[in-house]
């Protein structure tokens, strides 16, 4: 069994509208973390500060 054999036998869906919508955002925006976060966020504790202004890029 070849790595392809498990796609002969998948069943595809749809996109939902938030699917789409990334699918959309990535294309016009890619390599961004623009729609990954879609609220703020709370963080408690240590935060090395330098991880975090990378992990937005």
């Amino acid at each position: 069994m070849n790595n392809l054999d498990f796609f002969k036998h998948t069943t595809y869906y749809p996109l939902t509208h938030p699917q789409k919508r990334i699918c959309y955002l990535e294309n016009i925006y890619s390599n961004t973390s623009l729609y990954k976060i879609g609220k703020p966020a709370r963080m408690k504790g240590f935060i090395e500060v330098t991880v975090l202004i990378v992990s937005f890029r």
